[in-house]
């Protein structure tokens, strides 16, 4: 039986703002906090690593990151970290896209992914596939100098 979430409200989450967390970002902090949302997290590995060490503790319990290598069993509630998303094979991409359905239908699994290159030029190429991207971007936070120009 799984323990019942409890949430607190949007105006509590905005006012409990973690230090980390720049008050522009207050919108995506309750999504990210409040909500549950899938989470990307997109920069410099050096950002991506600091963001995501400030926001562990945050996250729902219990805490699984995915492993490329060894293919870590997916989890049925809590967090998923993916680091790294450019770098899943075609198989793993299918993989979570089929696990992810049925955790929809199951429970409820946050994913935290992040990804220090632009996906949209592999979604080009076809090494991507567009409807995991679109699933693991609910909530977006860039962590360099915003671009106007997104596609590379």
């Amino acid at each position: 039986m799984r323990a019942p979430h409890t949430r607190r409200s949007n105006e509590s989450a905005e006012q409990a703002l973690p230090d980390f967390v720049p008050s522009h970002l207050a919108a995506e902090w309750t999504a990210i906090s409040c909500g549950r949302h899938n989470v990307l997290l997109a920069g410099a590995p050096p950002a991506l690593d600091a963001m995501l060490a400030s926001i562990t503790p945050h996250l729902e319990e219990p805490i699984r990151m995915f492993d490329t290598a060894t293919g870590t069993a997916l989890p049925g509630q809590g967090t998923l970290v993916l680091t790294e998303i450019g770098d899943l094979n075609a198989e793993q991409q299918l993989r979570l896209l089929a696990w992810m359905d049925r955790a929809g239908r199951e429970g409820h699994v946050q994913i935290v992914s992040t990804t220090s290159r632009p996906i949209l030029p592999l979604m080009e190429r076809g090494t991507f596939r567009a409807e995991l991207y679109y699933r693991l971007n609910v909530v977006r936070v860039d962590l360099d100098e915003p671009r106007t120009d997104l596609s590379g």
